[in-house]
Protein backbone atom coordinates (compact mmCIF):
# COMPACT_ATOMS: atom_id res chain seq x y z
CA UNK A 1 0.00 0.00 0.00
CA UNK A 2 1.29 3.08 -0.94
CA UNK A 3 1.01 6.31 1.57
CA UNK A 4 0.98 9.89 0.01
CA UNK A 5 4.17 12.04 1.14
CA UNK A 6 3.25 16.32 2.39
CA UNK A 7 5.55 18.24 -0.10
CA UNK A 8 5.23 21.24 1.19
CA UNK A 9 5.97 21.25 4.37
CA UNK A 10 7.04 24.72 5.08
CA UNK A 11 4.18 26.18 4.00
CA UNK A 12 2.52 28.62 6.91
CA UNK A 13 -1.21 27.92 7.67
CA UNK A 14 -3.79 30.25 6.52
CA UNK A 15 -5.61 31.94 9.76
CA UNK A 16 -7.20 34.65 8.22
CA UNK A 17 -8.77 34.24 5.03
CA UNK A 18 -5.89 34.23 2.09
CA UNK A 19 -3.29 35.65 4.73
CA UNK A 20 -1.18 34.08 7.45
CA UNK A 21 -0.98 35.20 11.00
CA UNK A 22 2.22 36.82 10.27
CA UNK A 23 1.03 38.61 7.45
CA UNK A 24 -2.24 39.99 8.89
CA UNK A 25 -0.58 41.10 11.79
CA UNK A 26 2.13 43.18 9.63
CA UNK A 27 -0.96 44.69 7.67
CA UNK A 28 -3.05 45.76 11.07
CA UNK A 29 0.12 46.88 12.57
CA UNK A 30 0.47 49.62 9.33
CA UNK A 31 -3.26 49.99 9.41
CA UNK A 32 -3.10 51.25 12.92
CA UNK A 33 -0.49 52.82 12.39
CA UNK A 34 -2.50 54.56 9.56
CA UNK A 35 -5.32 55.42 12.06
CA UNK A 36 -2.75 57.00 14.39
CA UNK A 37 -0.85 59.20 11.73
CA UNK A 38 -4.49 60.40 10.48
CA UNK A 39 -5.37 62.48 13.64
CA UNK A 40 -2.25 63.83 14.09
CA UNK A 41 -1.17 64.64 10.37
CA UNK A 42 -2.46 67.23 7.39
CA UNK A 43 -3.99 65.01 4.81
CA UNK A 44 -1.38 65.94 2.24
CA UNK A 45 1.65 64.58 4.55
CA UNK A 46 -0.63 61.53 5.60
CA UNK A 47 -1.47 60.44 1.91
CA UNK A 48 2.48 60.66 1.31
CA UNK A 49 3.64 58.77 4.38
CA UNK A 50 1.06 55.99 4.26
CA UNK A 51 2.19 55.30 0.87
CA UNK A 52 5.52 54.56 2.78
CA UNK A 53 4.11 53.31 4.96
CA UNK A 54 1.77 50.88 2.93
CA UNK A 55 4.70 49.87 0.89
CA UNK A 56 6.87 48.58 3.70
CA UNK A 57 4.25 46.67 5.14
CA UNK A 58 3.77 44.82 1.60
CA UNK A 59 6.93 44.14 1.31
CA UNK A 60 7.50 42.57 4.47
CA UNK A 61 4.05 40.98 4.36
CA UNK A 62 4.20 39.53 0.66
CA UNK A 63 7.38 39.39 -0.51
CA UNK A 64 9.84 36.83 0.07
CA UNK A 65 13.76 36.53 -1.63
CA UNK A 66 15.01 32.80 -2.45
CA UNK A 67 12.41 31.40 -0.18
CA UNK A 68 13.42 34.16 2.81
CA UNK A 69 10.76 36.79 4.21
CA UNK A 70 11.55 40.36 2.78
CA UNK A 71 12.51 40.89 6.38
CA UNK A 72 15.00 38.14 6.98
CA UNK A 73 16.76 38.97 3.43
CA UNK A 74 17.11 42.67 4.34
CA UNK A 75 18.36 41.75 8.04
CA UNK A 76 21.11 39.50 6.13
CA UNK A 77 21.72 41.68 3.64
CA UNK A 78 22.65 44.33 6.09
CA UNK A 79 24.79 42.37 8.46
CA UNK A 80 26.80 41.29 5.36
CA UNK A 81 27.45 44.46 4.40
CA UNK A 82 28.27 45.65 7.54
CA UNK A 83 30.49 43.17 9.02
CA UNK A 84 34.33 42.89 8.60
CA UNK A 85 35.45 40.73 5.86
CA UNK A 86 39.21 39.22 5.78
CA UNK A 87 40.07 38.42 2.50
CA UNK A 88 43.31 36.23 2.01
CA UNK A 89 45.09 36.13 -1.64
CA UNK A 90 48.82 35.29 -2.59
CA UNK A 91 49.02 34.99 1.31
CA UNK A 92 52.38 35.99 2.85
CA UNK A 93 52.89 34.48 6.38
CA UNK A 94 55.75 36.35 7.95
CA UNK A 95 58.42 33.94 9.82
CA UNK A 96 57.99 35.05 13.67
CA UNK A 97 60.50 34.32 16.18
CA UNK A 98 58.83 31.72 18.15
CA UNK A 99 59.58 30.72 21.63
CA UNK A 100 59.10 27.11 23.33
CA UNK A 101 59.59 25.72 26.40
CA UNK A 102 61.76 22.61 26.61
CA UNK A 103 59.29 21.15 29.45
CA UNK A 104 56.90 18.45 28.35
CA UNK A 105 53.75 18.10 30.53
CA UNK A 106 54.07 14.55 32.54
CA UNK A 107 50.48 12.76 30.81
CA UNK A 108 51.06 9.38 32.69
CA UNK A 109 51.48 11.33 36.27
CA UNK A 110 48.31 12.88 35.18
CA UNK A 111 46.39 9.64 33.93
CA UNK A 112 47.29 7.76 37.01
CA UNK A 113 45.80 8.22 40.20
CA UNK A 114 46.34 7.00 43.69
CA UNK A 115 48.69 4.00 44.25
CA UNK A 116 46.78 1.27 44.75
CA UNK A 117 43.62 2.26 42.25
CA UNK A 118 43.23 1.18 38.80
CA UNK A 119 44.83 4.07 36.29
CA UNK A 120 41.30 3.28 33.97
CA UNK A 121 38.91 3.59 36.83
CA UNK A 122 40.98 6.88 37.90
CA UNK A 123 40.44 8.38 34.72
CA UNK A 124 37.26 6.96 34.28
CA UNK A 125 36.33 9.45 37.52
CA UNK A 126 38.15 12.08 36.32
CA UNK A 127 36.28 11.98 33.04
CA UNK A 128 33.20 11.92 34.86
CA UNK A 129 33.65 14.63 37.16
CA UNK A 130 35.25 17.08 34.73
CA UNK A 131 38.77 16.98 36.10
CA UNK A 132 40.87 19.95 34.82
CA UNK A 133 43.80 18.16 35.28
CA UNK A 134 43.44 15.79 31.92
CA UNK A 135 44.47 18.99 29.52
CA UNK A 136 47.92 19.62 29.79
CA UNK A 137 48.87 23.14 30.20
CA UNK A 138 51.80 24.38 28.07
CA UNK A 139 53.37 27.82 28.95
CA UNK A 140 52.28 29.88 25.39
CA UNK A 141 55.30 32.24 24.21
CA UNK A 142 54.83 35.98 24.41
CA UNK A 143 55.11 36.45 20.73
CA UNK A 144 55.00 39.93 19.01
CA UNK A 145 52.82 40.06 15.76
CA UNK A 146 53.95 42.68 13.21
CA UNK A 147 51.37 44.95 12.29
CA UNK A 148 48.35 43.68 9.84
CA UNK A 149 49.10 40.19 10.87
CA UNK A 150 46.29 37.99 12.96
CA UNK A 151 46.06 34.60 13.81
CA UNK A 152 42.92 32.83 12.52
CA UNK A 153 41.52 29.94 13.25
CA UNK A 154 40.11 27.29 11.04
CA UNK A 155 37.24 24.84 10.94
CA UNK A 156 39.05 22.05 12.26
CA UNK A 157 40.96 24.16 15.02
CA UNK A 158 44.19 24.69 13.27
CA UNK A 159 45.58 28.16 13.93
CA UNK A 160 47.45 29.93 10.95
CA UNK A 161 49.44 33.75 10.62
CA UNK A 162 47.13 35.74 7.86
CA UNK A 163 47.72 39.27 6.40
CA UNK A 164 44.78 41.21 7.24
CA UNK A 165 43.37 43.25 4.02
CA UNK A 166 40.15 45.37 4.88
CA UNK A 167 39.14 46.71 1.41
CA UNK A 168 36.40 49.26 3.04
CA UNK A 169 39.31 51.77 3.35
Amino acid sequence: MMYQVPQFTEAESKIVGPLTLRQFLIIAGAGGIGVILYFLMQVQFFIITMIFVAAAAAALAFIKINGQSFASFSLNLSSYYWRPRVYLWKKEIPKVAVQRTTETPQIFSLLLGKPGESPLRSLFLKLQTGDSTLKPRLKSAAVELPAGVEVIRKITGERELAKRVDFRE
